[in-house]
């Protein structure tokens, strides 16, 4: 945390419920991911700190949806991950020739695509 903040990043330390120094909920068998969407989304509001485009955000709008949705699905399915140049971004290295991960189809890379064009990264 010390040193993401020296490095001029904002570092926030969670806590979330049921965990660290927190209390229990009261009835743990209720609790869902949304609580801890919850645990994050309510002190970042707290706090005024909104959502911003960031590197990834900056470097995918280069490409078309689909584009950025099969180099992901192909980059991390790899048996070593390439490594990304200082000043290379992860679309600088997207070929469109590589062949999709097995068991990932077009028909799948297609209906990923249309979901993250609708929601975004």
């Amino acid at each position: 945390m010390i040193a993401a903040a020296n490095a001029g990043y904002r570092a926030i330390a969670f806590d979330f419920r049921g965990y660290g120094l927190s209390e229990h909920p009261a009835e743990p068998q209720k609790a869902n991911l949304l609580d801890l969407v919850d645990d994050v989304v309510g002190p970042l509001d707290s706090l005024s700190i909104t959502k911003e485009a960031g590197r990834a955000e900056a470097d995918f709008v280069r490409f078309d949806v689909k584009s950025v949705i099969r180099n992901i699905y192909t980059f991390f399915s790899r048996s070593e991950i390439p490594i990304i140049g200082d000043n290379q971004e992860i679309m600088d290295l997207y070929d469109p020739t590589t062949a999709l991960p097995l068991g990932f189809s077009e028909e799948d890379l297609a209906t990923y695509a249309s979901l993250f064009k609708k929601s975004g990264f």
